[in-house]
């Protein structure tokens, strides 16, 4: 949607509708001080987004902020566990609205060569397939290290826990961002699985093979930046205190 004018996707912003928290704690972590150039990862609702060096703080800003944007507003057009696939179209129409370019998910039901499936592992591989450097992998690799290092009884790890899945089902998006010239390049591993236990720490349990139907999908995504300066503001008005409560950082490990 490269062509809408700056007037067309504010006035988007403007109407689109934001699923409102229903997480059971008031206490979430606030947003912490982004800082240029570092390596970072984020719980993003239900998004872990990992940043490699040479992003500025506006960019990575930015880059939460969007993505955050597309899943509340996703979230309240489609119920995210129950309709998967109306709900990625929904994300991708919002992403693409406010300049993020590329093409949408294509789903491909996982098949496992073993007798299990572990998550984690296949999100690894489906990154993989995406031309990650090996700079974005080892960031990722960090991300979910972080995470399941977590105590069940962290802040993050409540956030992540209550926005990637319920119960026997899930929705949830990996991504490593990465400046290419002067755009900024996400590349997305995008998952969604019904099956038939519950696991609290489902990215890092052992399921049996026939007890998990997990749909895999990747996209590369680019953010068009000069689009996206003439909507910033708006984007972070319509959030308004959504980004405090639902983009939380991961503790580095030791």
């Amino acid at each position: 949607m490269t062509h809408l004018s700056p007037k067309a996707r504010l006035e988007f912003i403007e109407h689109l509708e934001l699923d409102q928290p229903k997480l059971r704690t008031r206490d979430l972590p606030v947003i912490p001080e982004i800082k240029p150039n570092d390596t970072a990862n984020y719980v993003n609702d239900g998004s872990l987004i990992s940043f490699v060096t040479g992003l500025s703080s506006e960019d990575k800003s930015d880059v939460l902020n969007s993505v955050l944007l597309a899943q509340r507003a996703a979230n309240k057009r489609h119920d995210r566990y129950g309709e998967p696939q109306a709900w990625y179209k929904s994300y991708h129409e919002i992403l693409t609205t406010i300049g993020w370019v590329g093409g949408q998910d294509s789903f491909q039901q996982y098949t496992s060569d073993g007798t299990t499936v572990k998550v984690d592992e296949v999100v690894l591989q489906i990154l993989a397939t995406l031309a990650i450097g090996g700079a974005a992998i080892t960031a990722i690799t960090q991300a979910l290290n972080a995470l399941q290092a977590l105590s069940s009884k962290d802040k993050q790890f409540t956030l992540w826990e209550q926005s990637s899945h319920s119960l026997k089902t899930g929705n949830f998006q990996i991504a490593a961002c990465e400046k290419s010239g002067d755009g900024l390049v996400l590349k997305m591993g995008s998952f969604y699985f019904s099956a038939t236990q519950t696991a609290t720490r489902f990215l890092f349990f052992d399921y049996s093979s026939t007890a998990i139907s997990l749909f895999t999908g990747g996209q590369t995504m680019v953010l068009n930046k000069e689009v996206y300066a003439q909507i910033r503001q708006a984007v972070m008005t319509k959030l308004g205190a959504l980004a405090s409560e639902f983009i939380a950082n991961l503790p580095e490990l030791e």
